[in-house]
């Protein structure tokens, strides 16, 4: 028998802390580095962007999954599948 679980606000933990309903766990100045958002098949998950040292931003990380950015494409970033 399968059963539903329902989750009215995502539990992430980073170390030994516990962050609840918070959209952004990390954040730099204006920049988000680890959000919390909601995909449609997964529920919640983390987002995280990855930027080079100039501060181009090249590729983000949702969930397990890496994208590249037009920045990130112009520059060569691969993406191992």
């Amino acid at each position: 028998m399968e059963s539903l679980i329902y989750k009215q606000a995502p539990f992430v933990q980073l170390a030994s802390n516990t962050f609840i309903n918070v959209p952004t766990a990390l954040q730099y100045e204006d920049t988000p580095l680890i959000s919390v958002v909601r995909v449609a098949k997964a529920g919640f998950t983390t987002e995280i962007p990855i930027y080079h040292n100039d501060g181009t931003y090249l590729a983000k990380v949702v969930g397990s999954q890496i994208y590249r950015t037009a920045d990130g494409e112009k520059a060569g970033v691969d993406v191992l599948e």
